[in-house]
């Protein structure tokens, strides 16, 4: 059971930050109370530089496929592993972005809102 907990934590943790690091005001926000959220999009834009890199790293193994020599990789074996392996971080870390993002905006306005008051 540890060993799946263990598990679980790490791909967590390698999918992006910002579903550990980010927190959305809470939903039963009582009014003239300043939530605690994250207001510092800095996780997200974490996950958005990864998401770049993940994206860079599929479309370079792509590309080196289409060479006729092969390259450093005559069997093609690792390139195919390096496109698979970025497609999914990128698909990972574009949902962590995404997810930072929406919760950073919702913060802010919550606190907009609440110091408006």
């Amino acid at each position: 059971m540890r060993a799946i907990a263990c598990i679980a934590a790490a791909a967590l943790c390698a999918s992006g930050c910002s579903f550990i690091a980010v927190h959305g005001p809470p939903p039963d926000q009582p009014p003239g109370v300043m939530p605690h959220c994250t207001s510092v999009p800095i996780a997200p834009v974490v996950d958005t530089g990864l998401f770049g890199l993940a994206v860079f790293g599929a479309v370079y193994a792509h590309q080196r496929l289409d060479e006729p020599d092969g390259g450093e990789f005559p069997n093609n074996d690792f390139l195919r592993m390096q496109r698979t392996f970025s497609v999914i971080g990128a698909v990972l870390f574009g949902a962590a972005a995404g997810y930072g993002y929406l919760k950073v905006a919702s913060c802010r306005r919550t606190l907009r809102n609440s110091s408006a008051r």
